[in-house]
């Protein structure tokens, strides 16, 4: 639905609209209307103010912006800009840096501060245009419309502009980007903007586009920290451990998927052999299980502990594969202490003899930093000390 800009009211019709508008030749401004208006008809027009001020300030806010990045210490000019129902851009003849960015901003937010006048003039001759002006059209007709932004900038316009910068507020230039062909992207807002974005026509006030995109960030901001229990200036460094943990995931499930398929096969061909004897099927896979190979050679069933530490795997792991192992406790009188985690952080998953857990569970947790359980032969917690792993295996070893 496009904003209520305004329109024509005439007695006994409802209110015409205006639509878009735009330049005839010579001295015509075209404005569409959504019916037809007959010639001599009297009426009265509306314009929808808060619509008008807000694109008032945005189109100010332009002009001081572009004649800043003008200047000969930025030296990058304005070709084209749009303006946006939240916010707006500038497209800049070349990519501009962050440095120069915040630079701008506050050289504009100074002219703002300073009260700098915005006038309107007509000019007759062309000569009396400043340097670097455009070239005007050849059907021009009229004097000529420029806009002055006291010891700032001279433009022709045919726009509406504020009278003066402070109505502007403040300036944010949000942030750059390249555009094509080299170009730059400068994202700002500023000013006032209307109370809702499709400004009805019965209900009109005005709101920061600077404020109401502060509200906008900081609401982002604090339900992504509540989600990922986070200050604000950590943000960066989790959604950095988020990736990196997802792709270590990614890369787990992969090779789990491929782990699955090959033990699944071997299984099969096992419980083939079992109902066949006879059968020439070998248990046996053609697939290097690379990654069960490694961890096998990793665990020693010598002694009094099987102990096995996965970097790359969680407690989802760890602890089902606890359970599974409960024979060697049971039968072979053996401790089976599984962990898993990278660096200092991870989990511990411990089965054992019922009196020897109850007797070392605590100082397992104590060594390892951990908070959890012990509980009917069983060890199972999170730890901040994986580093003192070997100093928890002992505690076991003099048994």
């Amino acid at each position: 639905m496009e904003k209520y800009r305004g329109g024509v009211t005439i007695p006994a019709m409802s209110c015409i609209q205006f639509g878009k508008y735009y330049c005839g030749d010579g001295q015509e401004a075209v404005h569409l209307c959504d019916k037809r208006i007959p010639e001599g008809t009297e009426c009265s027009i509306e314009i929808n103010w808060a619509s008008r001020f807000d694109n008032m300030c945005q189109h100010s806010g332009q002009h001081l912006i572009s004649a800043i990045f003008e200047r000969a210490d930025f030296d990058a000019s304005t070709t084209s800009w749009n303006l946006g129902e939240d916010k707006s851009f500038i497209e800049l003849s070349r990519a501009v840096t962050d440095e120069e960015v915040q630079r701008v901003e506050d050289i504009c937010n100074e002219a703002i501060r300073n009260r700098t006048r915005v006038t309107v003039e007509l000019l007759k001759n062309k000569e009396d245009l400043r340097k670097g002006c455009k070239d005007l059209p050849k059907d021009f007709a009229g004097p000529i419309r420029v806009v002055n932004i006291d010891g700032i900038d001279q433009n022709m316009c045919c726009g509406t502009h504020v009278d003066n910068l402070t109505d502007l507020q403040m300036i944010k230039l949000l942030h750059q980007e390249k555009g094509k062909k080299g170009k730059g992207i400068v994202w700002f807002v500023c000013g006032e903007r209307g109370d809702t974005l499709r400004f009805s026509r019965h209900k009109e006030g005005t709101r920061e586009r600077v404020l109401r995109t502060l509200a906008s960030s900081w609401s982002v901001s604090r339900e992504a920290c509540k989600k990922m229990s986070c200050k604000e200036e950590e943000i960066p460094e989790r959604i950095e451990n988020l990736q990196s943990s997802s792709k270590a995931s990614l890369k787990t499930i992969k090779n789990l998927q491929s782990e699955y398929g090959s033990t699944l096969a071997e299984a099969i061909q096992m419980k083939l052999k079992a109902v066949n004897p006879d059968s020439n099927v070998q248990p046996d896979c053609k697939r290097e299980r690379e990654q069960l190979k490694n961890a096998l050679r990793e665990i020693s069933l010598d002694g009094k502990i099987l102990k096995y530490h996965c970097a790359d795997l969680g407690p989802e792991f760890i602890v089902p594969l606890t359970d599974n192992l409960s024979q060697l406790v049971n039968k072979e009188g053996k401790i089976v202490f599984l962990s898993c985690g990278r660096q200092n952080s991870g989990n511990v998953s411990v089965l054992g003899d019922k009196n020897i857990i109850k007797e070392k569970g605590k100082k397992v947790l104590d060594v390892l930093d951990g908070k959890g359980f012990v509980k009917d032969g069983r060890i199972q917690g999170k730890v901040s000390q994986l580093k003192n792993l070997e100093q928890a295996y002992k505690l076991f070893e003099t048994e």
